[in-house]
């Protein structure tokens, strides 16, 4: 994968991620754009730009990137490819994992 490329995929995680954080707003575009991305090339980008921050490294540059964790990929994917639903996706030993709405607090 171009690092150009790897680069835009985690920037564009990163984003949702630090906007979930409430640390930088996001767009909803970013995420849109995302969801044109594989799980594989999410991956494949994360691992494109960790050999490029090595690299800097080793030849002692400052110059280095954001990656995200592969549970972040997990549930960025997840968010993206998944419908809304009150199901979850799955559920084991009384823990579940799913995509469900979020309800907005009352005033009451």
């Amino acid at each position: 994968m171009e690092l150009d490329k790897a680069k835009e995929i985690c920037g564009l995680m990163a984003s949702i991620h630090f906007h979930t954080l409430a640390i930088k707003d996001a767009e909803e575009s970013d995420l849109e754009h995302l969801r044109e991305f594989s799980l594989q090339e999410m991956i494949d980008a994360k691992n494109r730009v960790e050999e490029e921050n090595k690299a800097q490294l080793k030849n002692k540059r400052a110059n280095i990137h954001v990656v995200p964790d592969d549970r972040l990929i997990a549930s960025i994917h997840t968010y993206l490819h998944y419908p809304l639903s009150n199901m979850p996706i799955i559920h084991f030993g009384g823990t579940a994992l799913g995509v469900v709405p979020l309800r907005e607090p009352s005033n009451a």
